[in-house]
């Protein structure tokens, strides 16, 4: 009986040892889980800021059935004086594209003087622009892609109108329509009215965007503190599982050295 007994502890103890490694070589696993990941989002940032470039809108050839107004009112703004004048520093070239794009319209559609058009609707595009960009929050890449967004976006709206009402872009003349919808006139009334509305509504998507990725971020780090935490605690576990191994090993050891002796 004693006999069985002993080599039934033997089983035990060597089942034990094989146990306690097996969990030892999960908790190593475990623990290489846990700080790498924890260590990765730890250190996570927002993948998006508020600083980042986003789309500038485009312009829309309107529906043929599209009869909506617009509801923007919108004034000529003269504060922007030439002595100091970071819009003209920063945007001659695309103002005078911009301006260059409207004329033509305003000489055909508006009876505006061939000698002014230019001039009146660049001073005009130019104070709205300026009122704009600089009095918001946009950093000074934003402010480039949303002046070179306008840009693109007056080139297409010209485009459309002349090819849409027949215009001489190279000599317009000045005419009586009688087709052209209450929307080309709002938009020739308030040039900048449906492209601000749009950039606006992109600008507060994007702010959105990133207040998403700042709580994701924020997430990701109190789940990786978590993780390391936790691999902190798989540490401990495995030097009380690695002393345990070593007392069955040594209390094995003793076993065996103390047969040896019987046996002597």
């Amino acid at each position: 009986m004693g006999a069985f007994i002993d080599k039934f502890e033997g089983i035990v103890l060597n089942s034990a040892r094989r146990v306690l490694s097996a969990g030892v070589l999960l908790l190593v696993l475990g623990l290489a889980w846990n700080f790498l990941a924890g260590t990765s989002n730890v250190m996570d940032g927002p993948n998006l800021d508020s600083d980042d470039r986003y789309d500038m809108p485009e312009y829309i050839e309107p529906l043929p059935e599209d009869t909506k107004k617009s509801s923007d009112s919108e004034e000529e703004n003269d504060d922007t004086k030439d002595k100091i004048d970071p819009i003209e520093r920063d945007y001659r070239k695309e103002l005078d594209n911009i301006a260059s794009s409207y004329a033509p319209l305003y000489i055909s559609l508006k009876s505006w003087e061939v000698d002014t058009a230019f001039t009146d609707i660049r001073k005009y595009i130019k104070g709205e622009i300026a009122g704009e960009i600089y009095s918001s929050n946009l950093n000074s890449k934003q402010r480039d892609d949303w002046v070179d967004g306008f840009e693109d976006y007056a080139d297409d709206f010209s485009d459309y109108m002349v090819d849409k009402h027949d215009i001489n872009f190279k000599k317009p003349v000045s005419r009586t329509l009688e087709n052209m919808s209450s929307v080309e006139n709002g938009m020739l009334n308030y040039p900048l009215s449906d492209y601000k509305r749009r950039a606006n509504n992109l600008y507060s998507t994007h702010m959105s965007a990133v207040a998403e990725a700042n709580s994701t971020a924020s997430q990701n780090n109190q789940k990786g503190e978590q993780q390391l935490m936790n691999a902190v605690y798989a540490i401990a576990i495995i030097i009380s599982l690695i002393l345990m191994l070593l007392f069955f090993k040594a209390e094995n050891s003793l076993r065996r050295s103390a047969d040896s002796i019987e046996q002597k």
